[in-house]
């Protein structure tokens, strides 16, 4: 990829894996990248997980930031969470 979206990447990445870290308490943090004909960029970890439409907006500056840079590089966010399962985030570039 071009060194403008591989920095947008790694710095969802770095997101992701904060946020597993400091709020979702994760043992195990898995981070995938594959081109099987598009461009996917998986994480995902073993954390307490949440319930993503009950997050207090104000405070998920964090989600928001990796959703904007996916946005700018024109690719699918999806986001999967739920209590006691984990996290898991993918972007997915056209």
């Amino acid at each position: 990829v071009e060194p403008a979206t591989r920095q947008e990447l790694v710095r969802i990445a770095r997101e992701a894996v904060s946020n597993a870290a400091r709020h979702g308490r994760a043992r195990t943090v898995r981070l995938e990248l594959s081109n099987g004909g598009r461009i996917r960029l998986r994480i995902a970890d073993d954390g307490v997980g949440f319930e993503p439409n009950r997050v207090d907006r104000r405070k998920q500056f964090g989600i928001l930031s990796m959703r904007e840079r996916a946005r700018a590089l024109d690719a699918d966010f999806r986001l999967a969470s739920a209590p006691g399962r984990g996290t898991e985030i993918e972007v997915i570039l056209p």
